[in-house]
């Protein structure tokens, strides 16, 4: 994919197929997503805030170069330095900005912080505003894909409780290499304390990349992949966002693309959505 701006042809490569992959280069600069940036042979380090947003950046002797500030909804609101990293608002979630322009690109939309407001309406239709940002709750939410917004400390919790599973997994397997699929249960999981939720369970979750593992090994077959030789989507009989788990009887190889028209023709995005805004 290629962007013709006032800096010149910028081509992206990305960090896989689909739009909210991270970028690895743009043709002016390459990136280690989240955290540097080399362009002209300097590396320059990003230092996030508590939403994953650059607050400045600093060269390999931890000088600071830039800084950078910016309102609640991402609009930037006083800098210094010269470094035209694309990467400042909420860069932990893939947010890429348009020099020229000033919009940011989260995953499928275009969004304009001056706004708060998406230029065109959800295409999964969550809640009851298709173009609102984050249900006007910028400080606590991040939406990656354009299409949802995210609890960015959620999300980081999950990322822990899936490193702390996959080294017990790891650990179990070595004890005991004979059977690893028998560790996918939806047993294993813990129980939130929090009042008004005692006795929910937290089902644990695996990575696609596992799953697929223990789905070869359970089936004695490979996971397909499509011509261009992408993995198949790890889809979900019974979606997690409805009760299901990671029990190898409710997952199903499908193409991206099935996968997708699946929760759309199921009204599933909208009806989740529909969830956080009765």
């Amino acid at each position: 994919m290629s962007k013709v701006d006032s800096t010149g042809t910028r081509t992206y490569l990305r960090d896989g197929a689909y739009v909210t992959d991270p970028v690895l280069s743009d043709g002016a600069a390459t990136y280690t997503p989240g955290i540097s940036e080399r362009r002209s042979g300097t590396t320059k380090f990003y230092h996030p805030d508590r939403l994953g947003t650059t607050e400045r950046l600093t060269d390999t002797s931890q000088n600071t170069t830039d800084t950078r500030h910016y309102d609640a909804f991402g609009l930037l609101t006083s800098s210094s330095g010269s470094t035209p990293t694309p990467f400042g608002f909420a860069i932990a979630w893939g947010y890429q900005e348009d020099p020229d322009s000033g919009l940011k690109l989260l995953g499928h939309r275009y969004y304009d912080p001056s706004t708060g407001r998406f230029l065109t309406r959800d295409p999964i239709k969550d809640g009851r505003n298709w173009y609102g940002y984050c249900g006007n709750a910028p400080i606590s939410l991040a939406d990656p894909t354009g299409t949802i917004a995210w609890v960015p400390i959620i999300i980081a919790i999950i990322v822990i409780i899936d490193i702390i599973d996959t080294a017990n997994d790891i650990k179990d397997i070595i004890e005991d290499p004979t059977d690893p699929c028998r560790y996918i249960s939806p047993a294993l999981g813990v129980i939130d304390p929090t009042p008004g939720n005692v006795g929910k369970r937290i089902v644990k979750r695996f990575q696609p990349k596992k799953l697929r593992k223990l789905w070869e090994g359970a089936n004695d077959a490979t996971w397909p992949k499509t011509e261009a030789g992408r993995n198949y989507d790890v889809s979900h009989k019974k979606a997690r966002a409805d009760g299901g788990d990671d029990s190898l009887d409710n997952i199903e190889p499908l193409p991206h693309d099935e996968h997708m028209r699946r929760h759309i023709e199921s009204g599933d995005f909208k009806r989740w959505g529909g969830r956080r805004y009765p």
